[in-house]
């Protein structure tokens, strides 16, 4: 009897092996395409649920002094079957790995699946901390939960300054005077215009218009009234830690605070402009700040050379140009402003 024997080294073995690579890479695409389609098509069916539900059932806010804000439904949802299509297709290419150890040449293949693994425990985490955060406001606090910490009780008073996120979406960071976060807030948040206008209302609005700190006299720093405008001096929290000397000027169409050092410095022609530290697109600037043709240059064209001028928002025109006598006496009175709220003890020279 005639017998044919494979021996180890022909193709049989080989094609073998590269049919079951292709399976193999075949199954993870698939894992993969399905761990990017899923999350997709569920957040885009709980963002229709969720307009649905807010055009059949809309909310009535009658106190606007208790919100409540946090993340929107798909926003965790997304998270959460990313973290369970990770998980799965971790646990499987786990289980493959180790189970085929002894006929791999590397370990990289049980590391990654291992990675993909904990990435998706660590989305169900994130998941978990985005569903349960959130801000509850009262008339004179916030609630804040955030993430498995425990809820905490934040005073408005306590909050000293409040900053925009530099990010594409939007939001805020509050700090306390000694530069400490208390809370972050994303624009994508449910409630979130609601809640800024809140923080405008009663934490922003009333640190704009706080009378300046008095010095050990007791004396305050008296007031500069011009054309269009006047303007003060007293002490805000910037960004973090100590607060700093600040110049708040108001005109008919709009406010804004700058820097003691900056204004100082653009009175000296030290600088071309300098920009408002809560108001954006405001500015006290010289025409030579102005790039030819940009906007600047339009709204500033016909302002004397040796004039200052005050550009707020998209105004086409200066909100105020201060030049002569005017512009003497504002220099004068900026000069003459304290470094330290410990200075104030009477009027500028």
């Amino acid at each position: 009897m005639h017998t044919t024997s494979i021996r180890h080294g022909d193709g049989c073995p080989i094609l073998g092996g590269t049919t079951d690579m292709w399976t193999t890479f075949f199954s993870v695409s698939v894992a993969f395409l399905a761990a990017f389609l899923i999350p997709l098509t569920v957040s885009a069916t709980v963002r229709r649920n969720d307009r649905r539900r807010a055009e059949r059932d809309p909310i009535s806010r009658p106190d606007p002094t208790h919100m409540e804000v946090r993340f929107l439904t798909w926003q965790w949802v997304v998270w959460r079957v990313l973290g369970i299509a990770f998980v799965l297709v971790g646990a499987l290419l786990s289980l493959v790995s180790i189970a085929g150890a002894g006929e791999l040449d590397s370990p990289a293949p049980t590391i990654a699946a291992i990675a993909i693994l904990l990435a998706g425990c660590g989305a169900l985490l994130l998941a978990s901390a985005l569903r349960r955060g959130r801000i509850v406001t009262s008339p004179d606090a916030l609630t804040v939960r955030r993430g498995f910490r425990q809820e905490r009780t934040i005073p408005l008073t306590s909050i000293a300054a409040i900053r925009p996120l530099a990010n594409a979406y939007g939001g805020l960071d509050a700090r306390d005077a000694d530069g400490r976060r208390l809370f972050t807030v994303m624009g994508l948040a449910r409630g979130y215009d609601e809640f800024e206008q809140f923080l405008a209302e009663r934490v922003v609005e009333p640190q704009h218009t706080a009378p300046a700190p008095t010095g050990p006299s007791g004396n305050s720093v008296p007031e500069w009234h011009g054309t269009g405008m006047s303007a003060d001096w007293t002490m805000l929290v910037v960004v973090r830690g100590r607060p700093q000397p600040v110049v708040r000027i108001r005109t008919a169409d709009g406010a804004l605070a700058l820097h003691l050092q900056d204004a100082q410095a653009v009175l000296r022609g030290k600088l071309a402009i300098a920009e408002s530290i809560w108001t954006p697109g405001a500015y006290l600037c010289s025409p030579a700040c102005a790039s030819p043709g940009s906007p600047a240059a339009t709204a500033l064209a016909g302002v004397p050379a040796n004039a200052l001028a005050l550009l707020v928002g998209d105004l086409p025109r200066p909100a105020v140009v201060l030049q002569g006598g005017e512009l003497e006496s504002f220099r004068g009175w900026v000069h003459g402003l304290p470094s330290t709220a410990d200075a104030a003890g009477g009027p500028p020279a």
